[in-house]
C-alpha cells in the first residue's frame, strides 16, 4: 500500500461510516503544497482532506512520491499514526506494548501504535513483532480499514480499551528514556512508556 492509497482508503472508511468532518473538497486550499510534493491527481482530494482534518501533517508529505514519480510504500508505523488520528481516539499518557520489536518503533509512533493495539486494529505477527518499517499488503490494510470502520461506526466508549490499571512492585524509573519498569504479582516484568508531556 502506498501512502496515497493508505490515505484514500482511510478517507473511504470514514466516509462509509458517516464520520467525515466535512464533505468539502479542500484540493484548491492545498493545491500548491500538493503540486510541490507531486501528489497524484487521483489522490489529491484525499490528501487535502487528510491535511485539513489533521490526519496528515505537512511534514509527512515529502515521503509520498519518489523521484521516479511513483508512490512510496507506507510503513506500518506511519499507517498506525494516520489510522489512529482518523479514528479520533486519544493517545494514552502511559502505554505498554507487547511487541518483541517495540524498541524499533519510533517515539512519535508509539502512542498511535498503542491506540491501534488497544482497539484491536493492528496486532502484529505470529512471532509477536510489529515490524514498524515494513510495508502493508492491500489485503491486510483492507482488513485494518474494516476494523477501523466498525470501530468508528459503533462509536461506543469502551472503558477497557481506554484505561487499565496494574499493581506490582516498582523496579526502576528511567527518566531519560521515559520508562517505568514494574514486576507484576505473577512474576512478569512489564515496561511502561511514558509520554514526555504526561503529567506526574
Amino acid at each position: 500500500v502506498t501512502r496515497e492509497e493508505a490515505i484514500t482508503m482511510l478517507y473511504r472508511a470514514l466516509k462509509s461510516s458517516g464520520k467525515l468532518t466535512s464533505t468539502e473538497d479542500f484540493t484548491s486550499t492545498y493545491q500548491k503544497l500538493l503540486d510541490q510534493h507531486r501528489i497524484s491527481g487521483w489522490a489529491q482530494s484525499y490528501v487535502a482532506y487528510g491535511l485539513e482534518s489533521g490526519i496528515l501533517e505537512e511534514s509527512e508529505l515529502p515521503g509520498f512520491v519518489g523521484e521516479d514519480g511513483n508512490g512510496i510504500a507506507a510503513p506500518r508505523e506511519q499507517i498506525a499514526i494516520w489510522a489512529a488520528r482518523a479514528m479520533g481516539k486519544l493517545a494514552a499518557p502511559v502505554y505498554s506494548l507487547p511487541y518483541a520489536d517495540v524498541s524499533s518503533i519510533s517515539a512519535k509512533a508509539l502512542p498511535y501504535v498503542d491506540v491501534l493495539y488497544r482497539h484491536g486494529i493492528m496486532r502484529g505477527d505470529d512471532t509477536g513483532k510489529f515490524h514498524p518499517q515494513a510495508g502493508v499488503k492491500r489485503v491486510e490494510f483492507a482488513a485494518d480499514c474494516k476494523r477501523i470502520f466498525d470501530g468508528i461506526q459503533a462509536g461506543v466508549y469502551q472503558l477497557d480499551r481506554e484505561q487499565a490499571s496494574f499493581s506490582g512492585t516498582l523496579v526502576s524509573v528511567d527518566a531519560a528514556r521515559s520508562q517505568i519498569r514494574m514486576m507484576l504479582p505473577d512474576g512478569t516484568a512489564k515496561t511502561f512508556l511514558v509520554h514526555p508531556k504526561a503529567q506526574t
